[in-house]
């Protein structure tokens, strides 16, 4: 058994040091590859200068699991009015399904989150200590950027208003299936 285990160590340490050789060759070979290889600059134009093309995202809203039939669902809206929804649970659409929004509909879902002072909320609220609610989160683009609420436990009771005209327009629209 000792004589296998000598064995054993002085191939692990012969193969180290194999290893180690082999890796600095091909490291000299790399830069002598390189050092051959033409240099080509390229002109990069300024960002200010690049048209922005990125499709925002303008609307979150997910549903989280609950210990009972909460629904479990996430729905994205983008500024060009494609809007993604992702049905998990406890919904009538499973799967990823594709949509479109309608400027009048963001309109309304922006004019009663400006009503009920939306954009003035919290980011959280929470208690660490309830495990059975679901947690809702919606954010809404405003001034260059997202504005979170996310209610789990005592948020504004003005968000159930936000929630169920949310909910009416997911219920409205017309979904094409994307992924079962």
């Amino acid at each position: 058994m000792r004589f296998r285990l000598t064995y054993l160590i002085a191939f692990v340490v012969v193969s180290i040091q194999a290893m180690t050789l082999i890796s600095c060759a091909g490291k000299r070979k790399a830069q002598e590859v390189m050092a051959e290889t033409p240099k080509v600059e390229v002109a990069v134009a300024p960002v200010d200068s690049v048209k922005k093309t990125e499709d925002i995202l303008t609307l979150y809203y997910e549903r989280t699991p609950c210990f009972g039939m909460c629904p479990i669902f996430k729905l994205e809206v983008f500024q060009s009015g494609k809007a993604r929804f992702e049905g998990k649970n406890y919904t009538e659409l499973i799967g990823i399904y594709s949509s479109q929004f309608t400027l009048q509909e963001m309109d309304k879902i922006n004019a009663v989150a400006n009503r009920i002072g939306f954009f003035q909320f919290q980011e959280k609220y929470d208690n660490p200590a309830i495990q059975d609610f679901p947690t809702i989160t919606v954010a809404l683009y405003k001034e260059e950027k997202l504005k979170y609420v996310v209610n789990k436990y005592k948020g504004p009771k003005e968000l159930n208003e936000l929630y169920t005209l949310l909910d009416k327009i997911i219920d409205e629209k017309q979904w094409t299936l994307i992924k079962k």
